[in-house]
């Protein structure tokens, strides 16, 4: 039924013949969904994403690939669904003609509005902007509305990265405390040994030959003796395997920042292209949806307002390097996600 009224009020017949494209059947895998909408044009997609009217979005659409597009006309079919609120625990649907008070940053699920207005006077007209300048009267940059499933996703990941974090640092410390193989003395052979009052009588037949004179820090060392520095820093074949080996060890050992998504176990590759089938909170995927750094997302690297993810514990996805750099990209097949600008 819901899916019947949004066709039956969509704008042009290639408007709705999109949305037709929109499968119901539970359990069906991203793919499967999105394959219907990539026959369709690129106008077209874009027009149907207006249509629907979703919250969250860039000003302009033509900055999203047709993949993101996609992504976005799919989770607002999901989000035009009956949804239960977890204030009242009622069932609630946002309409394609009611206007966004509040939406998820991350998921973009709109908040049940009657619960929502009971936090102002009845007489107060509410808008997207007050209701934000309300719930952020200090004007933070950085902040935004998270929902509450979100959120406790969010807190669990963030637990379970700090625990990681702190192995990982115990690991790193325990592997530095370990002597590396340099360290090692290699000994020498033992030679026979003569009684106290034994003489060595020299061989009367034997030919003289000239012996030139030793140093005496190349002298044989005894077995209560250490072995000098010389002997000590001579290598070998198998000690060069070995320093090799604690070398690559150690590389192996380097941290990688918190916000890297290879930081995040079980992590869904298809959520950090904004193409999951099973939206931005992920219900019903197997892999992590983590909540992902909105100030990167906005502004890059740049500052003030930007992230460079050295300290941060939210996901910096993959994006297109020309974005990164120069707020623009000049490929209109590039698949990246795109900064939206400074």
């Amino acid at each position: 039924m819901v899916l019947a009224e949004i066709c039956a009020k969509a704008p042009s017949i290639e408007i709705r013949n999109c949305i037709r494209n929109y499968n119901l059947t539970p359990g069906k895998e991203y793919e499967a969904l999105a394959v219907p909408f990539k026959k369709e044009k690129i106008g077209t997609l874009v027009e149907t994403l207006k249509y629907l009217n979703a919250p969250n979005l860039r000003p302009n659409l033509e900055d999203y690939t047709k993949s993101g597009i996609i992504f976005h006309t799919i989770c607002r079919l999901q989000g035009l669904f009956p949804e239960v609120c977890t204030t009242c625990n009622e069932e609630y649907r946002t309409k394609i003609t009611e206007q966004s008070l509040l939406a998820c940053d991350n998921c973009g699920q709109e908040v049940h509005h009657q619960c929502l207005t009971k936090l102002f006077e009845p007489t107060a007209e509410l808008t997207s902007q007050s209701i934000k300048d309300f719930l952020n009267p200090f004007k933070l940059k950085e902040w935004s509305f998270i929902c509450l499933y979100c959120k406790e996703k969010s807190s669990n990941k963030l637990k379970d990265l700090k625990k990681s974090v702190i192995e990982a640092e115990s690991k790193a410390n325990a592997n530095a405390n370990i002597p590396s193989t340099s360290g090692i003395t290699h000994q020498t052979p033992q030679t026979e040994q003569l009684e106290p009052n034994s003489q060595v009588i020299p061989d009367q037949n034997a030919p003289s030959i000239d012996i030139p004179a030793i140093p005496a820090t190349s002298s044989p060392a005894s077995e209560d003796q250490p072995l000098p520095p010389e002997v000590e820093d001579i290598p070998d074949q198998n000690r060069n395997q070995g320093e090799e080996g604690s070398i690559n060890q150690s590389s192996t050992n380097t941290q990688i920042p918190s916000s890297h998504p290879d930081s995040f176990e079980n992590l869904c590759l298809e959520y950090t292209k904004f193409a999951c089938k099973y939206g931005r909170r992920g219900i019903g995927c197997p892999h992590e949806h983590p909540e992902m750094c909105q100030n990167f997302l906005d502004h890059g690297l740049a500052t003030p307002h930007g992230c460079d993810g050295k300290k941060c514990m939210e996901l910096h996805p993959k994006v297109c390097s020309n974005s990164l750099k120069h707020l623009k990209c000049f490929n209109t097949h590039c698949d990246y996600i795109h900064i939206k600008g400074q």
